[in-house]
């Protein structure tokens, strides 16, 4: 028996999204805990946590990597290089890869850069050798990942400055480090902003100046305890996934992307093999296409790169078609009929619809969900002709008193 509504709110999705999809096949599974993993440190004295008399009392087993590993799991061993082991500078790195590289790590994380970026003499800072650095550091993220490694390239902290002169020099600083992270961009490889924990707003994925007063031993020459906490609880983040997470719908080359963190990420189009001609990229957030760009990667994958911003749902499909607009009504007016008939506009090679009818507007959990809707399918509640489809809902609306609707269009593969 179907239930009688004395009035129902129906609020419009204009622009709704126009793609095809379907249930998921699988979804990423990041619970935070470790799973007997081994996590490999390679660096200059950061790593090491190798201070110059100017943090008494600081325990080097807390540096970065162990404050990462002690929050989930302080059994598993952490292995830190000290200078005389991986150097001082990304070559020296290169140098003593060989000799300090543990086959048997899971995780190779590695930091190089301040010494490489600052070279003191008389005062004065060597600007000159950003793309030397960013190619050193692809070179030993290349060796690692050869050698089957999941691999951590950490773009470095910069906090390795007197305050006075980074107050008053701040620009100096950032070119070097723009100039070195399009390097890495432009071979598809996702670094890890280990300036975005100590800086002035940390965790929002761009770059400010670096809070000296709070994460700086006195001599500003390294990290104090809480800046080793810093980048070990946001690198905690980035291995988990939890930066961004996808799930791919696997009977039609679709990808949904749900991020945490403003950031450029890059999606191996190899394994997924979308049709980059008719590839779109859609924000759910405000139903507006994103722009992409495609890349070939050092391994030679071909990689779609584009840029997420935090809180935002992304969907990636070579079959979305267009944006449409649902008619016969205006946001915000009341219906008497528990089955209200929808209508929108035809899209050419449509070849079925989509409608979600939910009483939240991020459709968590959609009351009306009709996933193939045509006259086939549908011969008695739907309608179609040259311009516009008319779909009178089979089943009634539960009892609620505010409505989201929105359309997408399928096209026949």
């Amino acid at each position: 028996m179907k239930k009688a509504l004395s009035s129902i709110t129906v609020l419009l999705l204009l622009s709704a999204v126009i793609l095809l999809y379907s249930q998921p096949a699988s979804a990423a599974n990041n619970d935070g805990n470790n799973e007997g993993e081994y996590y490999f440190a390679f660096g200059d004295s950061i790593t090491a946590g190798k201070q110059i008399d100017d943090c008494d009392g600081f325990d080097y087993s807390l540096v970065y990597i162990s404050q990462m590993k002690a929050r989930h799991d302080a059994v598993n061993s952490v292995d830190h290089i000290d200078d005389t082991g991986a150097g001082m500078r990304s070559d020296e790195g290169i140098e003593n890869f060989s000799t300090w590289y543990d086959s048997g790590n899971d995780w190779f994380v590695f930091m190089f850069g301040n010494n490489d970026c600052a070279t003191y003499e008389g005062g004065l800072e060597n600007w000159a050798n950003a793309e030397a650095y960013a190619k050193n550091m692809m070179t030993i993220y290349n060796w690692s990942i050869e050698n089957g490694s999941k691999t951590m390239l950490c773009c470095m902290p910069g906090y390795k400055y007197d305050v006075s002169r980074w107050h008053s020099q701040p620009g100096n600083y950032m070119p070097y480090m723009n100039e070195s992270m399009e390097i890495w961009l432009d071979n598809c490889i996702k670094f890890f902003p280990t300036w975005d924990a100590i800086d002035d707003i940390p965790l929002d994925g761009r770059f400010q100046q670096i809070d000296v007063d709070n994460y700086n031993c006195s001599s500003r020459s390294h990290l104090n305890f809480d800046g080793h906490k810093a980048i070990g609880e946001l690198m905690w983040i980035f291995i988990n996934g939890w930066d961004y997470n996808t799930t791919y719908y696997s009977g039609n080359n679709t990808l949904l992307v749900a991020t945490d963190y403003n950031e450029t990420i890059f999606i191996n189009n190899t394994k997924y093999t979308w049709d980059t001609d008719d590839l779109r990229i859609l924000c759910l957030n405000n139903d507006t296409e994103v722009g992409f760009t495609l890349q070939t990667a050092f391994n030679g994958s071909q990689m779609i790169r584009f840029d997420i911003q935090k809180g935002s749902e992304y969907i990636l499909a070579d079959n979305i078609l267009e944006f449409i607009s649902i008619e016969g009504g205006v946001n915000g007016s009341t219906i008497l009929n528990s089955n209200p008939t929808i209508n929108w506009t035809v899209i050419t090679n449509a070849s079925q619809y989509h409608l979600e009818i939910d009483n939240n507007n991020v459709f968590s959990s959609p009351e009306i969900n009709y996933t193939n809707i045509n006259e086939y399918n549908y011969p008695v509640n739907c309608d179609i002709n040259a311009t516009r489809v008319s779909f009178t809902l089979p089943d009634s609306l539960p009892s609620y008193d505010t409505y989201y609707m929105r359309v997408r269009a399928y096209r026949r593969q």
